[in-house]
């Protein structure tokens, strides 16, 4: 089997790599950043009649949001 070693194929798998490595960096960051909101945060919520997707909207993401961005930025390197 003979591989296809055009230069631009070559870059394209480059790019697609890069895309998959810098998604890493980004989901990381996003499930740390959800993971360190404060449970009695997400437990007044709760009390106060939210749904999980609610408290996931306006409450859990909002206060992930700097340690996502981090992921960006980390991942734009």
């Amino acid at each position: 089997m003979r591989l296809n070693c055009h230069p631009e194929t070559l870059r394209d798998l480059t790019v697609g790599n890069r895309c998959r490595y810098s998604a890493l960096s980004v989901l990381r960051n996003t499930m740390v950043g959800l993971r360190q909101v404060d449970a009695s945060v997400i437990e007044s919520a709760r009390g106060m009649g939210m749904t999980k997707t609610a408290v996931l909207t306006r409450i859990e993401l909002p206060l992930a949001v700097l340690i996502i961005m981090a992921g960006l930025r980390t991942s734009r390197r």
